[in-house]
């Protein structure tokens, strides 16, 4: 029993896929140690990314401080508390943990990574601490009725109910007007301005000292007070970029050249050590595959030998077409080979049974195959007729509705004061839009029946200017609500040949796209000329233009393309298919030309009628 095993096929296949699952695991051991040591690293860079990302959040949060924060009243009424100011600190804690963090992992670091983290460390918390002074200056300085500004202020203002309905109130008027200029623009010489002014203000006053003697006092007040706001000023420069301002924004420079270089060294670790994996990896299941090619090949030459001669007496029976038995003569051991060679010459037996079978019934097949493909090919045209026809319906009732909805909208929510003869207006434009809604439904199931073969081509002439008219006012209200202006260029009484029904419908397509994919305040030209002894229509837009690679799929009935429009429009991807098959009908040409961002330009060419002719 056991040497008839060992004779077997599936003991020698049980021995080959014994190795090769040896194989296999040492294989799968070596990649599950490369995967958990490069997620360790590709770890290690992504908290670095991650800690970027904050510095980076932290320095625009902190600009946005200084321009909203800076003069708002309620930062100062608040003691320094804002949203922007809270949010900073909780950053530089969020920092602060994750720079500890990394460096609480040194293994996965080199020297000059761990000391480029150590020094960010420092830099954040010497940010963080001029940060700090410069919310204290801020806060002395103050703003408005705030700080030393608001001191100011008020003595600004003591002088000026003293000195109200009087002469020096003019010269009062003057210093205020200096000191404006000096906290709008900040430059010393408005300064220099106030405080020679001052002084001249104080000399004249000095000459009736007895009588002024409260007003000499209050202007002391003022001058100091606005003396301390311009050092206060400059010292926080934070106009000019000066003073601490250009002191936090050095730091930030050497806080953002920190990031880079701890990204650069980050990842020069992370492509290094991976490489090193990658190419013990590489060694490794490149032994695998030389022991595995080298087990493979020599089972195989000792299974196939025997397999090779049944094969050739098998091909020796085919090219006899199984008209006769073939002698197989097998020398080997192996018990599947030869009971397969056994059932073989019984199999020719039976093959030679059912071939006169399958010869008979070959040509019944061969004709219930071709009745099948026909009926696919017809089940598969009437699935795309019907999808299509449900897209065109989607398609060309967004206007309509669109006009519809705008209208109701507006006599609801303005009825008690519109007046009468706006409400007659208004009912008839939504009787107008139940009008063409009503064509376009029409229109459609005319089509529909068109595809299905139940309605005929049937061309009459056709007023061109009069069928675009119809669609400029049909899109009217559309373009008004993009402030889209659209521009008719066609002479009156231009006739072609051709079905209404059809034209319509590429004329309102073609509009209607142009209008979806131009910007607010755009323009649209539609516009209709003989050329070349044709009729030639043109619908053109200064929009967003179409890429080449979409210009090359517009037409193809096997690509779908759809865009949403300038204002967000939904599209089905059939209108430009469809009209092509309309244009096609009439013997017609339909093409354009676009620039991306630039406009777009679609062309159609029809036959004109006997009457222009």
């Amino acid at each position: 029993m056991v040497l008839s095993f060992r004779r077997s096929l599936r003991y020698k296949l049980i021995r080959a896929f014994f190795y090769l699952f040896t194989l296999t695991a040492v294989m799968s051991v070596t990649a599950l140690v490369f995967l958990s040591r490069s997620r360790k690293i590709n770890d290690l860079k992504s908290d670095i990314d991650v800690m970027q990302l904050y510095t980076m959040q932290l320095i625009k949060n902190d600009k946005d401080f200084f321009v909203k924060d800076a003069i708002n009243p309620s930062f100062h009424e608040n003691g320094g508390r804002s949203g922007l100011r809270t949010y900073h600190e909780n950053l530089v804690l969020t920092l602060a943990d994750e720079l500890e963090a990394l460096l609480q992992r040194p293994e996965e670091m080199n020297e000059e990574l761990i000391a480029q983290v150590q020094t960010l460390q420092k830099q954040i918390n010497g940010y963080d601490m001029l940060f700090g002074t410069m919310i204290n200056e801020m806060l002395a300085r103050g703003f408005e009725d705030y700080g030393v500004e608001g001191l100011m202020r008020e003595a600004a203002h003591d002088l000026e109910a003293s000195f109200a309905g009087t002469l020096d109130h003019v010269e009062l008027l003057m210093l205020r007007r200096h000191e404006k200029d000096f906290l709008l623009r900040n430059q010393e010489e408005y300064a220099h301005k106030f405080l020679e002014r001052s002084q001249a203000f104080r000399a004249r006053l000095s000459q009736n000292a007895l009588s002024y003697e409260d007003e000499l006092t209050l202007l002391d007040k003022y001058e100091l007070r606005f003396e301390q706001l311009v050092v206060k000023v400059k010292a926080l420069g934070l106009q000019d970029q000066s003073g601490m301002k250009a002191d936090l924004n050095q730091r930030t420079e050497r806080i953002e050249g920190t990031i880079k270089e701890i990204s650069r060294l980050a990842s020069d670790v992370q492509n290094k050590r991976l490489d090193t994996l990658q190419a013990n990896l590489f060694i490794m299941v490149g032994l695998c595959l030389v022991a595995a090619v080298w087990i493979g090949i020599f089972e195989a030459r000792k299974m196939a030998k025997p397999i090779k001669v049944l094969r050739e007496g098998m091909q020796r029976a085919i090219q006899e077409d199984f008209k006769r038995q073939v002698p197989i003569e097998i020398n080997t051991n192996t018990v599947e080979v030869v009971e397969l060679a056994e059932s073989f010459k019984e199999m020719l037996v039976r093959i030679q049974q059912q071939i006169h079978t399958i010869e008979s019934s070959k040509e019944e097949l061969e004709a219930q195959n071709d009745k099948l493909k026909v009926v696919a090919s017809e089940l598969q045209e009437s699935n795309g007729v019907k999808d299509k026809f449900f897209s065109i319906i989607a398609h060309d009732l967004k206007g309509p509705m669109a006009t519809l909805g705008s209208f109701l909208d507006l006599l609801i929510r303005f009825n008690d004061g519109l007046s009468k003869e706006e409400t007659t207006s208004m009912a008839k434009e939504i009787s107008k839009s139940l009008k063409s809604l009503s064509e376009l439904l029409e229109n459609l199931l005319e089509w529909s029946r068109a595809q299905m073969g139940t309605m005929e081509f049937k061309p009459t002439t056709v007023d061109m200017h009069l069928l675009l008219q119809k669609n400029l006012e049909l899109f009217n209200v559309r373009a008004q609500e993009k402030g889209i202006s659209v521009t008719l260029e066609a002479e009156e009484r231009l006739l072609a040949r051709a079905d209404f029904n059809m034209i319509d419908f590429v004329v309102r397509n073609l509009l209607g796209n142009a209008l979806k994919f131009t910007l607010v305040g755009g323009h649209v030209w539609l516009r209709a000329s003989v050329e070349e002894g044709k009729i030639q229509v043109s619908v053109r837009d200064n929009g967003v233009g179409i890429s080449l690679e979409d210009q090359k799929k517009l037409f193809r009935p096997d690509q779908h393309v759809t865009r949403r429009g300038t204002s967000n429009e939904k599209g089905t991807g059939l209108g430009l298919i469809l009209c092509q098959e309309f244009i096609m009908r009439h013997q017609g040409r339909i093409w354009l030309e676009s620039i991306k961002n630039e406009g777009t330009t679609f062309y159609f060419t029809l036959q004109p009628a006997m009457e222009l002719v």
